[in-house]
């Protein structure tokens, strides 16, 4: 194969590989929220997806246009991500831990590490899709 065809090539597959690490991102932010309960919704609305160190705008919004406009947000820096970045999806929310976990007087909701447990599946979801592009 030529150097020209090999370079388009690197090219294409580093391109699939940046959508398969966006596609787990977005994946995992969704099921984060889907998973967090709801009852003010101040816990659910506050996860954010940042790259490269945690953190990024950890307002909380209860209103609904809001909170689209918070979740189309993290979608739009899941959308940046690339193959080799460290993603990070995390809360300022104090008692998030104790959702998580369980307390005295909750269940554990275990948001966190049921969408994390189910990684894996998304990652083998995502190749298979990346893999099925035409090139």
């Amino acid at each position: 194969m030529p150097l020209k065809g090999r370079r388009r090539l690197i090219r294409r597959l580093e391109k699939r590989a940046d959508e398969v690490v966006q596609d787990v991102t977005v994946w995992t932010y969704q099921q984060i929220l889907k998973r967090t309960p709801k009852q003010t919704g101040r816990l659910q609305t506050s996860w954010v997806v940042s790259i490269g160190k945690p953190g990024g705008d950890h307002v909380v919004y209860t209103d609904a246009g809001r909170l689209q406009q918070a979740i189309q947000r993290a979608i739009a820096i899941g959308r940046t991500a690339k193959a080799g970045d460290v993603v990070f999806i995390t809360t300022r929310q104090a008692y998030a831990r104790a959702v998580e976990f369980g307390d005295a007087e909750h269940k554990p909701a275990a948001m966190v590490r049921l969408a994390a447990a189910e990684v894996p599946l998304a990652v083998a979801r995502a190749v298979r899709k990346a893999a099925r592009k035409p090139a």
